[in-house]
């Protein structure tokens, strides 16, 4: 019986978040990416990011851009993940990370970490992808009683323009 509940319950959590995404609001970060937002964006100093009434923040930046070759051996630096970790851990304080995980989107460069601000009392997630020449950064936060894949909501709406 609880085997069939918890099915019950991850097909309908499943159909929810497709259901909510229909009515998210698509926007063009630039002429590579569009990524779909809960609510209107608010643009804060060249940072985009949008708020759920139930907590979740969506948060969208490139944090770097420079050639393409030069990009390249920059990531080729065994410090570069760690760089990536220290920029996130600059930006937001009380924010604590664990480690970064690596891998391909579409065929591009792109990184994962997770963790918590306790300043903000969430779960945070940052994806950064990579593409040419330009490291983009989506972000998302959640109360702690949420489950941190939440995020994917949100990251699984990135797409190439």
């Amino acid at each position: 019986m609880k085997k069939v509940l918890l099915a019950l319950t991850v097909v309908l959590i499943i159909v929810n978040f497709v259901h909510a995404q229909d009515n998210w609001i698509t926007y063009k970060i630039d002429n590579n990416l569009s990524v779909k937002f809960p609510t209107q964006p608010t643009n804060t100093n060249g940072d985009i990011e949008a708020h759920t009434k139930d907590g979740l923040i969506c948060f969208v930046s490139i944090i770097g851009e420079t050639d393409s070759v030069s990009l390249a051996k920059i990531i080729a630096n065994p410090d570069f993940l760690s760089s990536l970790k220290n920029v996130m851990t600059g930006r937001q304080k009380g924010v604590s990370l664990g480690e970064i995980k690596s891998g391909k989107w579409n065929g591009y460069p792109c990184y994962n970490v997770d963790g918590t601000n306790d300043l903000i009392k969430s779960l945070v997630s940052f994806y950064f992808v990579i593409i040419r020449g330009k490291i983009y950064l989506l972000a998302a936060a959640m109360p702690y009683n949420h489950d941190i894949n939440e995020k994917n909501i949100f990251f699984d709406t990135l797409k190439l323009n």
